[in-house]
This record gives C-alpha cells, sequence and structure tokens, in this order.
C-alpha cells in the first residue's frame, strides 16, 4: 500500500513539467522530452545516468532526507529490486536523480522538496503482558467458627496475562490464589478478569474456591479489583473480598498485589 502511494504521488508531480524541449521550470521537475513524465531535474544533464546506491540513504525510519528514488523507496520499507526496477523503468533522467518512465527530461532546475505522510502506527499497549506473581493478605470469618471470629489468612497470587481482541485490555488466560487461614488451613480459587490499559483499572473475579477445615471443605467465592503502574508492570495495592456460598453473612477482605515475573516480590501487610 505504501509503494502505491508513493508512486501515485510522483506521478502527480511529475504533471508540473513544462518543457517540452527538457528545460526544467525553475525549483521544478525535469521537462518531458516524449510524453512521459520527466526525470526530477538535477544538476547536471544527460541521458540515461546511472541509478544512485541505495545504501546512500541513511535517513531511516522516517527517510526526510533521501531524495533519489531508488533510496527512499528502500527506506520506505519497499523490496529493492522492486524499487530499482521502478526507478529505472525506461530512459533514466539526468545524472543526479533519475526519471520516472518514459524518456527522461534534462531539466536543470533545483531539486525540489519532497514530502511523504504516512498514516502512523497505533502507539504499543503500555500494559505488559505475561506472568505475574504476589501476595494475599486479608481476615476471614468462618462459619465452623460457629461466633464467626475473624482468622488470618495468608497466601499467593499467579496469573498470566495475555492481550485480548482488542488492544486495549490484558486479560488473565489462567490465574490462581492459594494460601492457608490461621496457619492451618489451606484454601485455593481461581482468578479471573481484565485489566483495561486505557484506565489502568483491574477488576476480576475469585471462583470455584473453597477452604478445608476439619475435613469440611467450605465453598466461596468473591471479587478482585486493583489499579496498574505500567511503568514497573506492577499491580498497585488491591483490594479483594468474597463471602461462603452458604451463608454469605461469613466471610472476609484483605488486600493483594502482584508483578511481573522477576521483579522483586512484592510482601503483604
Amino acid at each position: 500500500m505504501k509503494f502505491m502511494m508513493w508512486t501515485a504521488t510522483l506521478l502527480l508531480a511529475g504533471a508540473f513539467a513544462c518543457s517540452s524541449d527538457g528545460a526544467g521550470s525553475s525549483g521544478g521537475f525535469g521537462g518531458n522530452a516524449q510524453g512521459g513524465p520527466g526525470g526530477t531535474g538535477g544538476a547536471a544533464t544527460g541521458g540515461s545516468g546511472p541509478i544512485e546506491p541505495v545504501a546512500s540513504c541513511s535517513s531511516a525510519p522516517d527517510c526526510a532526507g533521501c531524495t533519489s528514488c531508488a533510496a527512499l523507496c528502500t527506506c520506505e520499507g519497499n523490496d529493492q529490486t522492486a524499487c530499482i526496477e521502478f526507478c529505472t523503468a525506461g530512459a533514466g533522467g539526468s545524472a543526479g536523480v533519475p526519471g520516472v518512465g518514459g524518456t527522461g527530461g534534462m531539466g536543470t532546475g533545483a531539486v525540489p522538496s519532497q514530502t511523504f505522510s504516512w498514516p502512523e502506527s497505533p502507539p504499543g499497549n503500555p500494559c505488559r503482558a505475561g506472568r505475574y506473581v504476589g501476595c494475599f493478605d486479608g481476615m476471614w470469618s468462618s462459619s465452623l467458627t460457629f461466633i464467626g471470629l475473624p482468622i488470618p489468612v495468608v497466601g499467593n497470587v499467579d496469573m498470566t496475562l495475555v492481550e485480548g481482541q482488542s488492544g486495549e485490555f490484558l486479560e488473565i488466560s489462567q490465574g490462581s490464589v492459594t494460601g492457608v487461614a490461621n496457619e492451618t488451613f489451606p484454601y485455593q480459587a481461581t482468578i479471573s478478569g481484565r485489566l483495561d490499559c486505557r484506565t489502568f483499572q483491574f477488576d476480576g473475579l475469585l471462583v470455584n474456591a473453597d477452604y478445608v477445615a476439619i475435613g469440611v471443605a467450605v465453598p466461596w467465592s468473591g471479587t478482585v479489583t486493583a489499579g496498574y503502574d505500567a511503568n514497573t508492570s506492577t499491580f498497585v495495592p488491591g483490594g479483594w473480598s468474597g463471602v461462603e456460598t452458604a451463608n454469605n453473612a461469613f466471610g472476609g477482605s484483605g488486600v493483594w498485589k502482584a508483578t511481573i515475573f522477576g521483579n522483586p516480590l512484592p510482601t503483604c501487610p
């Protein structure tokens, strides 16, 4: 697509050639000796001159300083062989800058500045996909204590985030929370959700969760939220809450943190 737009721009510019005897207008493109688009006017006059080496263009990626047809064409990301064939089609223009198609004119005007404008690529996602690990901490009031005496819960967060189809979100492809309550009773949950990379806000769920005490598995579920620091790829201290499935008068809440795997592990209070 870029190659076709670039070609169309050069052909349009060739329409400004104004002399059939090959004399280029001041500051413009070279003349048109046989009706085809004339070569870009250069300092020297002559017939088909040698093409400038493609390697002479060193202005990538913006190519703003490239004046050679082939160099500019290649700098814009097109195939080098195709660029050379395109820029040397027919008899070349002046020795300084080759013509484009037809018999090139012998323009003597100054080479005009060339400006090409391509649509910019969308900015990269500021959120980082990958594995995140961290900590989980809080208090839980269990129905098995009868009076709901709060007990401490501590654990670990381990989740993998991948880029969503829209490109504006990271979604958890797999995630878990595991730990112990009161340093004795194991608990676990699956964590799901997504991170909005426009607002840096994470919202998720704790599902398929339970804890085991005195041989009894007690199911529960909950929610998790957090902010996100794109500079450190870290979920800033977030919150969680949950309730027991059989009796939502019992449950708990607390904080959690996570960072991209490889960073120093965060600690929870």
